[in-house]
């Protein structure tokens, strides 16, 4: 797909997603992205063009499969409507995510923990404000 295909198949496509105002922003500026970079690079849209985009662009994992996730959501509709011959995207590997860090709580949720311990607990409470204000953790 040249440029000029691209770029009227990326405004059909963006018009006719259902998804939030906030995903449809993000998938134009990740479409806008490729194209721009197709166009210096003097590539159409395809398998090779695609690894080469990838190659060059050195973003974090979860920024990459965001990235992957609009180019193959548009390729998807671009070969049901006709407009990719194949499907550029089949061959892409994602790379590995790590999962999120586990949250702790807001200070506004340790305080009403320590406003339902009795006062004749003051033990309790010594402990669990020992444990939040270090960060002790349990280990295995």
């Amino acid at each position: 797909m040249n440029s000029d295909d691209f770029q009227t198949a990326t405004d059909q496509f963006l018009k006719g997603l259902k998804r939030s105002a906030a995903t449809i922003r993000a998938y134009r500026a990740d479409l806008v992205h490729l194209q721009r970079w197709l166009l210096a690079s003097s590539k159409d849209l395809d398998a090779t063009a695609l690894e080469a985009y990838f190659a060059a662009h050195e973003w974090a994992a979860s920024t990459q499969n965001r990235k992957q996730t609009a180019i193959e959501r548009f390729c998807r509709w671009a070969r049901q409507h006709e407009q990719l011959e194949d499907d550029p995207t089949l061959h892409l590997e994602r790379p590995t995510v790590p999962p999120p860090h586990p949250r702790g709580l807001r200070r506004e949720e340790i305080e009403r923990i320590f406003a339902v311990i009795p006062a004749s607990q003051s033990r309790d409470a010594l402990l669990f404000r020992l444990v939040f204000e270090t960060g002790l953790r349990i280990s295995g």
